[in-house]
């Protein structure tokens, strides 16, 4: 594999694994608001919104409106994570699908709360229902930047162990060169990608503003990759080889492109629930 077909794939798989993460988070969200807190609401690619004016909003609806899909990532997250484990020695973009989803979903959990305290949105909600001092929300946002950074400490190793070339972990420059081309490149356009996904330029004006943000805080599971990697040696890497060069996957574009302009099409004008 190219770095080029490595590029594109790694940024397809970043995109279709962050679709997914949020999609799940969405049906969470219906879940969640329609059977558990009863509210109307209206399903729309960028948003699930609680179609109940503000005198209805309690604690109860309010706890679980916001939090209850943010701890099912998490479970997703864990559950991912033990799939990569068990499949990261093999051949395949499998092992890639698994990390991605991982990382995502461990995102929509702890970026999530990063994300909603400063923009004031989101999980930010439960907070001030709980009148939670400063000193309490600093702290949850102090916490939660160190939770992924934890998660990009433990992954370190894992990520460099899925190379697919030796020549990407001779020394600790070429690990950074296969760390920004390969991850840090495809978040970055995936995420510019994923926005694309989700905003509707018929409601410009009502897109979250954490939604703008919401996959920065992946930057913390990458960071301590490039501190860290400078530790290993060539030899602490047994580089797993396909037989044959993998080009650029054109099934995985056909169907991200048909999933997405499906769900597109789906919620053109809104589902209310």
């Amino acid at each position: 594999m190219t770095f080029q077909s490595g590029l594109i794939n790694y940024t397809l798989i970043y995109l279709l694994a962050g679709f997914l993460n949020y999609l799940i988070f969405q049906l969470a969200s219906i879940y969640v608001g329609s059977y558990l807190c009863e509210m109307p609401l209206k399903w729309t690619s960028y948003i699930v919104e609680a179609r109940i004016p503000e005198a209805a909003w309690d604690m109860y609806r309010v706890t679980r409106f916001f939090t209850y899909p943010s701890y099912l990532s998490l479970v997703i997250a864990i559950i991912f994570s033990f799939l990569f484990l068990k499949q990261y020695h093999k051949k395949g973009l499998l092992k890639i699908f698994y990390l991605w989803m991982a990382i995502h979903a461990f995102n929509l959990f702890a970026g999530h709360i990063i994300t909603g305290l400063i923009t004031k949105e989101g999980f930010y909600y439960p907070l001030l229902w709980k009148r939670a001092s400063d000193l309490i929300i600093i702290l949850i946002g102090v916490l939660s930047v160190a939770f992924l950074v934890v998660f990009g400490c433990f992954y370190t190793r894992a990520v460099f162990l899925i190379a697919f070339s030796r020549s990407f972990v001779e020394n600790y420059q070429k690990r950074n060169m296969y760390l920004l081309k390969l991850f840090v490149i495809p978040w970055i356009i995936g995420s510019i990608l994923l926005i694309a996904v989700k905003l509707d330029f018929n409601y410009f004006y009502e897109f979250p503003q954490f939604e703008w943000l919401i996959n920065f805080p992946i930057g913390l599971i990458l960071l301590p990759m490039f501190f860290l990697n400078k530790n290993y040696r060539k030899s602490d890497f047994v580089i797993i080889k396909d037989k044959r060069p993998t080009k650029i996957n054109i099934k995985l574009i056909l169907f991200i492109g048909f999933v997405i302009l499906a769900y597109k099409i789906f919620l053109i004008n809104g589902i209310s629930i």
